[in-house]
């Protein structure tokens, strides 16, 4: 046997469809298509299908198969309470828009509908406040709201807010319902500079200061609205130097700023007040420094140096043959003359010919004076050989022979 029912349903909601179970063990049910099924092996599942679908249910006693067919419609039910509005003097209509056959409709001033306003699409409103509208079709509801504003909300200012001191003030009404033209403005303060139809104004003021506008609308409504406008001062940069106004490619540079506020360098990821860099070429260094609670506000400065390339060689180093330790004031002393200041480790030996070491040293700045244990040496050519580090890992090797002339 065959036989058809159709169930409906919303298209939020889950639906019981099928038959009344029956008391039988040895009764069995398989429904195809299993989709959207809540058990396709009971007589009545629950369905929460999205779209129209048609179940098939096979009904077996062992012995004969009966075949039950139900269509399922899913109905979903339109309806628009349109869109939020504002109210001023005269009541305001709210309409409703909705499926041309429902059953029922109901206006309350609350989501559970624990009051009736309205039964019919319209409600005459004379208050501010959210309006809640409910449909019945079918077995199916539907659900809107309307939010009526008061009037006074339609207007805003805009501009910045927050400026620093010496800035101009700019503020401008902005008609968030641009149906309803607005006919006419008061400032206060009015001592400021009106544009031709005064719907903005500039003024220049040294502090902290509000600002606020009455509107009259087309419809007779007043709007009143004020914001605001924050003054900050620029902070205070003291001073920017550096260790050192030149410097060699790969030596430390420091630079320091002197201030209270928060300070940003330029390119560098720091806010600290002193900074350590490594240049390899000429270089600018630019901060900023900002008031803390305005970013907007800041003063700058900009400080450079020079890098020069290091040649550790002889062009840079000089590196004597001969001295004359022989009391005349000239020439006295041997050592190594950094020239361009570029010898950061340094390790010198000198020998006589017969390879016994007479003078060491790793200062660059120590100086022989020809005395080997105190005892002056007579005059001789020495060997010795020279070890230095520069700046940048640039190093130098040298051995050569030294004349000690008397």
């Amino acid at each position: 046997a065959r036989s058809g029912v159709q169930a409906g349903r919303e298209d939020d909601q889950q639906i019981q469809i099928g038959l009344l179970p029956v008391n039988d063990p040895t009764i069995t049910y398989a429904w195809s298509p299993s989709t959207n099924l809540s058990s396709i092996n009971v007589s009545n599942p629950f369905c929460n299908s999205l779209s129209n679908i048609q179940y098939q249910l096979l009904i077996s006693n062992g012995n004969c198969i009966d075949t039950l067919f139900q269509n399922i419609r899913v109905t979903t039910p339109q309806l628009n309470a349109g869109p939020d509005t504002s109210y001023c003097n005269d009541p305001i209509l709210l309409t409703a828009t909705h499926n041309a056959n429902i059953s029922s409709i109901i206006w309350s001033s609350n989501n559970n509908f624990t009051d009736t306003l309205s039964q019919n699409s319209n409600l005459l409103v004379s208050t501010i406040g959210t309006f809640y509208v409910k449909v019945l079709y079918g077995i199916c509801e539907g659900f809107d709201s309307i939010e009526v504003k008061a009037e006074n909300d339609n207007i805003k200012l805009v501009g910045d807010l927050e400026l620093c001191i010496g800035d101009s003030v700019y503020l401008e009404v902005e008609n968030l319902n641009p149906t309803v033209p607005i006919l006419s403005y008061s400032w206060v303060p009015n001592n400021v500079i009106y544009s031709t139809d005064s719907t903005s104004i500039e003024d220049f003021i040294d502090t902290s200061q509000w600002y606020s506008v009455e509107a009259i609308n087309a419809d007779g409504c007043i709007m009143n609205t004020s914001v605001l406008v924050e003054i900050y001062e620029y902070p205070i940069l003291d001073s920017l130097w550096l260790n050192q106004d030149t410097v060699f490619k790969g030596e430390e540079v420091i630079v320091t700023v002197r201030t209270d506020d928060f300070v940003s360098w330029i390119q560098f990821s720091s806010s600290d007040s002193i900074l350590k860099d490594y240049p390899k070429v000429d270089y600018c260094y630019e901060v900023e420094v900002h008031n803390q609670f305005n970013f907007n506000c800041f003063v700058s400065d900009s400080i450079c140096i020079t890098v020069f390339d290091v040649f550790c060689n002889e062009d840079s180093i000089f590196i004597p043959t001969a001295f004359s330790p022989n009391d005349d004031l000239e020439n006295q002393f041997y050592f190594i003359d950094d020239i361009s200041g570029v010898i950061i480790d340094f390790r010198l030996e000198i020998f006589n010919r017969l390879g016994q070491k007479v003078f060491s040293s790793i200062d660059k700045f120590e100086k022989w004076d020809g005395t080997y244990l105190g005892i002056k040496l007579n005059p001789q050519v020495f060997y010795f050989y020279l070890e230095l580090k520069c700046i940048g890992e640039k190093q130098l090797f040298k051995k050569g022979n030294i004349t000690l002339i008397r």
